[in-house]
Order: C-alpha cells, then sequence, then structure tokens
C-alpha cells in the first residue's frame, strides 16, 4: 500500500506483515547468539545502545555467512524486493532501542548512491517509539510491518521509545546500475 506523505506529492510504501512473526524474533535473537557481533550505534542517536550488521560490508550483495537461516531468509526478502523498485541493497542493521531512546530529526547520509531506505518493526511491545517525519507524518510500529522511503529527502526522527524496548531493521538501497556500455554503438 502506498501511503503520501504531509504536503508533498512523494509516497511511502507500507506492509503490514511484512516479515512473518518467526522473521522478526530470529533477527532479535541474533543478539543472543551472536552477541560478538553486536557493535554500539553512533551518530544523532541517543541511548541507542547496540546494531548488527546482516550484510557482508565486504560484498554487500551477500548477507553475512554466519547468519541463522530464519535471519538469512529475512535478509534476501528485504533485498528481494528492493529490486522490485529498481534498488539494490546496500546493507541492513538491526537495531536495539532501549527505553528512553530516541532518533532526533535527520536525513539518511549513509553513502552517496543511497535512494531508498526501509524499516521493518521487529516488534510493538513498547510505547510511542514512532517513525515521524517533519511534516508531521507519523508511522506507528506493529510487529513485521515494513516501510520503504527517501530517507536522503524526508526528515524524519525516531520519537522515544517508553516502557520497553523497540526492535527495528533498518536498511539503506542504491539505484540498480545498469550497464550502459552494452548500448554504446560500434
Amino acid at each position: 500500500m502506498q501511503m503520501g506523505l504531509k504536503n508533498t506529492s512523494k509516497t511511502a510504501i507500507l506492509i503490514d506483515d511484512f516479515f512473518t512473526l518467526e522473521e522478526c524474533e530470529a533477527c532479535i535473537d541474533l543478539f543472543t547468539e551472536f552477541p560478538h557481533k553486536c557493535a554500539p550505534t553512533t551518530g544523532n542517536a541517543h541511548n541507542l545502545s547496540e546494531n548488527i550488521m546482516l550484510g557482508d560490508l565486504k560484498n554487500a550483495a551477500c548477507p553475512n555467512p554466519w547468519l541463522t537461516d530464519e535471519a538469512r531468509q529475512a535478509w534476501f526478502k528485504i533485498r528481494d524486493f528492493g529490486r522490485t523498485l529498481g534498488k539494490e541493497l546496500q546493507w541492513a542493521q538491526v537495531y536495539k532501542w532501549p527505553e528512553n531512546s530516541y532518533m532526533s530529526l535527520h536525513h539518511d547520509v549513509a553513502s552517496r548512491a543511497t535512494t531508498l531506505t526501509s524499516i521493518i518493526w521487529l516488534n510493538d511491545e513498547f510505547d510511542y517509539g514512532q517513525l515521524a517525519f517533519k511534516d508531521g507524518t507519523m508511522f506507528t510500529p506493529k510487529t513485521g510491518r515494513a516501510i520503504w522511503y527517501d530517507g536522503i529527502h524526508y526528515w524524519h526522527r525516531v520519537r522515544q521509545v517508553k516502557n520497553g524496548t523497540r526492535w527495528a531493521l533498518g536498511a539503506w538501497y542504491k539505484d540498480i546500475e545498469c550497464n550502459t556500455n552494452s548500448m554504446k554503438k560500434t
């Protein structure tokens, strides 16, 4: 389903139940199964404790080899959906947002090539923690719900998490490159 952002002609794609409960749990379980793979989160996130990278940074087109089968399935699902939009997955991370964490108003600067952002909420057993855009549009987390939007152009934030831990999978995509050399006349 496409949802319009206020005061603009641009849209976001919102899909409920994009991830199954099992896929959501598999992504969260990575934190207990592979604690040595957790890294502190930096940037404009406040009190955000940790994240786990799902993709292999040396080869962006591949999931990390140590992922469980269920987490690998989730990684391929976001990669494949991105391709239906003409986008290639750059990387994806699972974030643990403890109580009182939030992210200030920002736009994504993942890389110069980034053209699309997605968030998949892995749980909803917490209060607040909504994705909020500068124009006032807000999306409420729901387990398995996914949203794709232009995080480079749309200023957005995560409202402060209250009463629980918010788990989410963030992913960034770039345009699929075409081989223009094959189109040259000889």
